[in-house]
Formats: C-alpha cells, structure tokens, sequence
C-alpha cells in the first residue's frame, strides 16, 4: 500500500500529543490526536486506524482498560502502549492483552518511524510451490491484507530468491519438483536463520516425519493441506506483531523526545 498508516496519538499529556502529531506530520503521516482514554474510544468508533500510541497512566480509565474496549470495536489495530512510569502490573496486563509493544519515554522516534514505515510496507512473504492455482489464490489474499509476495515454484529458485530479496516469511511446499523441501528449509536457515518459515504439504502420511524434524529443528510452524487460510493469516500475523515488537522494542537511544 503506497499510502502511510493513520495513527492515533493518546495521552493526557496534550504538550507531547502536540509534539508526535507534529513529528508524524512532518513524516507524511496522517495523525489524530487524543487527551484521554474515552476520547480515544470515541475516536475509533468513528473512524479506523492503523496503529495506536497510547499512553498507560491517564486520569480517570488507563490505557489498558481503553486498550481492552479498542479491542472489541478494532481488533485488528496495533497498538502501542507508552509510560514513563514503572508500572509492572499494568505492562504486564497490556501484554496479555495483547499489545504490540510498551515503550519507555522518552520515545524513541527513530526507531518508532521505522516501525511506521515497515508496516505501511507489509511484511515480504515468499511462497514456494509448484501447484500455479494454489500460489495465485494465496498470492492474492496476502496481497489483499498488505503484505509483499513473491512466489517460486521450485527449490533452485526458491534459494536464489532467498538470497537476492528481502524476505521475513517463507511459506515452504515439501514436495518440490526440482528438490526436498526439507532440504531448502535446511539451506535457508543457513543463510537466514531470521527468517521464518512455515512448512505445508498435500502428503501428511509421507511427509509428517519430515514436517516434525523441521519444526524441531526451527521452523515456524507446518500446515497440512488443504488449509483454511485464516490459518495462514494467523501465524502471518503473529510473525509480523514479533517483528513490530522487536523494531519497536530495541535498545537504541537516538532520536527521543
């Protein structure tokens, strides 16, 4: 998607809304700004966002217990908690309920552009299998949810384009034309042991023995077809929230306000 997330800027702090209102501007973003945690409700009722930057200790309702009504109206919507405070019972509860991530302030500004940028992108997908209707179909959905998808139909191809492009997620057929798909699973934790990568196979009976060495041995999760592919969106999905956690929540220090 060519267009820049709309995020919601939430704390009672109305200096330091101005502030990242001001900053996500300057970026091209399209960001609202709210003083409290029922503000920030009413916002969402009336309109969708893409990320959410909420502030945990507000007068009044938290940004957890927001945080938790947001969830019934946008539960697809990331969102990220702050605090300047050391509140462990609340990070914690936010994490439960799931939170993209809880950052200190000051905020790493750096570092949260970057995350921005990275999930406007979508997240790089590539599928490797050789039934054409099957990657077409899959191909499609994931580029309807955002994500970036290349397709290979066999193991020499799905290596090379391992190598070349950027790749966070390899949806990996076993049984290849060409090659083992244990084998390329084997060759791209070589070169990319980052990379996550989600086994599949049509032959259960023939191919669970090798699924299981491969799921022992790192692979992300495996899929037996025929799937539903609101399986595939979920572990999608779970992949790409960790990914946001950890560009969110590095150690870098630079940019904050």
């Amino acid at each position: 998607m060519g267009k820049k997330p709309r995020v919601l800027v939430v704390d009672d702090n109305f200096g330091l809304v101005e502030t990242l209102l001001d900053i996500l501007d300057v970026q091209g973003y399209e960001a609202v700004g709210a003083e409290s945690a029922l503000m920030a409700i009413a916002k969402v009722r009336e309109q969708p966002f893409d990320v959410i930057l909420m502030d945990i200790k507000m007068p009044g309702m938290n940004g957890v217990e927001a945080f938790k009504e947001i969830k019934k109206l946008a539960p697809e919507t990331a969102v990220v908690m702050m605090t300047a405070h050391t509140l462990p019972e609340l990070v914690e509860e936010a994490r439960r309920e799931g939170a993209l991530a809880v950052l200190a302030k000051p905020l790493d500004m750096e570092r949260l552009i970057i995350f921005l940028d990275e999930w406007r992108r979508g997240m790089p997908v590539l599928i490797v299998d050789d039934e054409g209707d099957f990657c077409r179909t899959l191909k499609d959905i994931l580029e309807g949810r955002n994500y970036r998808v290349a397709v290979a139909a066999d193991a020499s191809q799905a290596i090379d384009m391992v190598a070349t492009i950027q790749c966070d997620v390899v949806v990996l057929d076993m049984k290849l034309p060409s090659g083992d798909g244990l084998d390329v699973f084997f060759a791209i934790r070589e070169m990319s042991p980052k990379i996550a990568v989600i086994l599949i196979t049509g032959y259960r009976q023939e191919m669970e023995k090798r699924m299981e060495e491969g799921v022992r041995n790192g692979a992300y999760s495996c899929l037996y077809k025929p799937f539903h592919v609101e399986e595939v969106l979920e572990l999608l999905q779970a992949i790409c929230r960790r990914k946001g956690r950890e560009l969110l929540e590095g150690s870098s220090q630079e940019g904050r306000i």
